[in-house]
């Protein structure tokens, strides 16, 4: 979904939210708008509901919502570079 473009559109590496390092980078995940909340709803009901998935299911049901923070901010970010960058401690 499109942030838009006026006046008062989102700022790429301005928003603030939770920094994580990842991969020894420190990046931010910004709360997710309203627009990606109701795209997203089903996929976090999903992944929070204890449907049984695996915890490698689990991570991978979430990278789309992960994504979509993280492109508040680093808009170039690609799912394949997310996914080098996490990592299971």
């Amino acid at each position: 979904m499109s942030e838009g473009n006026g006046k008062y559109a989102p700022l790429p590496g301005k928003i603030l939210g939770r920094p994580v390092n990842m991969g020894g980078h420190w990046l931010v995940f910004a709360p997710l708008t309203l627009d990606q909340v109701q795209e997203f709803e089903g996929k976090i009901k999903e992944i929070d509901g204890g449907t049984g998935m695996t915890g490698a299911q689990t991570m991978e049901a979430g990278l789309p919502v992960l994504l979509a923070s993280l492109n508040r901010n680093y808009p170039d970010l690609t799912l394949a570079e997310l996914r080098a960058l996490i990592d299971v401690a």
